[in-house]
């Protein structure tokens, strides 16, 4: 019996279907990223840091303890969040008894009647704020009146209703 001798050709390795979905997803990826951050990357930063101006902002802290009440002086520097790391600063503190509205079945009224131990406070923060076309943010919250808002400072944590907005 006669052998047959098998000469290895030498393959040329193209690409496949295979190589060319997984460059087609890498491109996609790339694309979709660049779309993604392309606001980021076209200066914006920039013209934001150019329009930076103060803020005072007056927030409604309703219900509160009074060490809590007690906690919110005038001259302290707060926080937003717990992740900001600007502050703004306490310019005014009107502190009031607080007020609940309940109605009286047997006159048939409504009347205004304190709610004991607690403690309404008005508070008028001072604080550097970016004004872009959309919103107003202060530190790394987007401000808006009606929106509710955290204060933190070492004293106090306390959540209020953001009543108004005033541009310096």
């Amino acid at each position: 019996m006669e052998q047959k001798e098998f000469k290895k050709e030498k393959s040329k390795r193209g690409l496949n279907i295979v190589d060319y979905i997984i460059i087609l997803i890498i491109l996609a990826l790339m694309i979709g990223l660049g779309v993604r951050y392309a606001g980021k990357l076209k200066g914006s930063d920039l013209l934001a840091k150019a329009s930076e101006q103060k803020i005072l902002l007056t927030v409604e802290v309703v219900g509160q303890t009074i060490d809590v009440t007690n906690g919110i002086k005038q001259g302290d520097l707060v926080r937003f969040s717990d992740r900001d790391k600007k502050m703004g600063t306490i310019v005014d503190v009107k502190k009031r008894p607080t007020e609940k509205v309940m109605a009286d079945n047997i006159n048939g009224v409504f009347i205004k009647t304190l709610v004991p131990d607690r403690y309404d406070s008005i508070v008028t923060i001072e604080a550097d704020a970016i004004e872009k076309e959309e919103y107003i943010e202060a530190g790394k919250i987007k401000v808006a009146i009606g929106q509710m808002m955290s204060l933190r400072n070492k004293d106090f944590g306390a959540s209020g209703w953001i009543i108004s907005m005033k541009m310096k």
